[in-house]
């Protein structure tokens, strides 16, 4: 299976300290990993019984870009984040992992932090775990898929213009681009549905949000951007915790249907960017009940301007005006036979004028229809012809 073939940034260091509670079996396959992330990173391990006091002083002394803790320490170790400022929006990370499963209800309350990473390295291969790293070193490509994507990913990117009766289409849409037309990912079509309606939810409050999907060494990613003055970080760490509030169904819905999830929130802009992750282990699927990956932070709003990396391949999964126009006409047609037909079925009950009428009416919007349905075919076949030359 192919790994990430992003460089680490030039400089940047991680101090890891091993999970010692974990059995002796299991230390062993997490040895190896470690052993398979040194070849990726540069890793300092540290002592395993250091404690927080001498943790913090090793860091005056060194430079890391990512501190990595068992989640029993990052939970409880609260003097870290306060090392590093707990207001910060740039600059190092302190980050939880597992390397085994957790339930629920091993999991404390959730510390009064202004941000929270997670990882999971226990259900996440090799590459998902680089994939994971390297968004986080990567300081100023940190937010969408900039500091992951390769020239040959493909971008799809769709824009939503919130209106509650364009739901399901917009949805649907977003499903038929070409991510979802081989097999990798028809099994996991239902989860990627309930994300993409949960994401729809969180963002309907605002007029237009841009969806953007991309699958890079065989993970998928949908990212969503939209504004929000009401929705704070705080509120979203809470509403996903396994001890937390849960009265925002839409963003526990997506949480429970994709593989990880990291919300990034931009306070200058009252943005925010929601990234499901979708991998070929599924964990969300075959353990429904652990706890899962989450990353939760505030940005600088240059750190959203930096992610628009220029892709080798956008396509853009936006309906054109005449599309949309020849639906709305459908519709308006069928409607409109709909009603001519009640009305001849009562002859008694309408005048010839009023019926002609009708049928000069339907005469017209059959005519509007053909016109329409012509100039999709023409645009249709000005692409294929466009796209052959290229090739």
């Amino acid at each position: 299976m192919a790994e990430p073939t992003g460089t680490p940034p030039l400089g940047s260091k991680i101090a890891f300290i091993f999970d010692e509670r974990l059995s002796h079996d299991r230390k062993k396959i997490f040895a190896r990993t470690i052993a398979r992330l040194r070849t990726k990173f540069k890793i300092d391990l540290l002592p395993q019984e250091i404690t927080e006091a001498e943790l913090i002083t090793r860091l005056e002394d060194n430079s890391y870009s990512l501190v990595l803790l068992p989640w029993y320490k990052y939970l409880s170790w609260k003097k870290l984040e306060s090392f590093y400022g707990s207001m910060r929006m740039t600059g190092p990370t302190v980050a939880g992992y597992f390397a085994d499963a957790i339930l629920p209800f091993e999991i404390p309350e959730l510390p009064n932090y202004n941000r929270v990473l997670l990882f999971d390295f226990y259900r996440f291969e090799i590459p998902e775990i680089q994939m994971l790293i390297q968004g986080v070193i990567s300081s100023e490509e940190r937010s969408g898929f900039a500091g992951l994507a390769t020239d040959s990913s493909t971008l799809y990117r769709f824009d939503w213009f919130h209106n509650p009766k364009t739901t399901s289409q917009c949805i649907d849409v977003a499903l038929q681009n070409a991510l979802f037309q081989n097999n990798d990912w028809s099994h996991r079509t239902t989860n990627i549905r309930f994300a993409l309606t949960a994401l729809w939810l969180l963002s309907k409050d605002a007029l237009r949000s841009q969806l953007e999907m991309c699958e890079i060494n065989q993970r998928l990613m949908i990212k969503l951007v939209f504004e929000d003055h009401q929705l704070t970080l705080h509120h979203m760490m809470d509403y996903i915790w396994p001890h937390g509030d849960h009265q925002n169904t839409a963003l526990n819905e997506l949480y429970k249907n994709v593989d990880f999830l990291r919300i990034h929130h931009f306070p200058e802009s009252h943005q925010i960017e929601m990234t499901a992750y979708f991998t070929p282990m599924a964990p969300s699927i075959h353990y429904p009940n652990e706890v899962r990956g989450i990353w939760v932070e505030p940005l600088k709003l240059r750190h959203l301007e930096n992610n628009k990396k220029t892709f080798l391949k956008t396509v853009d999964l936006v309906e054109s005006k005449a599309e949309s126009t020849a639906k709305t006409m459908s519709t308006a047609l069928a409607a409109l036979g709909q009603t001519l037909i009640s009305l001849r079925q009562d002859q008694s009950k309408m005048s010839v004028e009023k019926k002609s009428t009708f049928e000069a009416q339907l005469v017209n919007a059959r005519m509007l229809v053909d016109e329409i349905d012509k100039k999709l075919s023409d645009k249709t076949e000005q692409k294929k012809s466009d796209r052959k030359k290229a090739a």
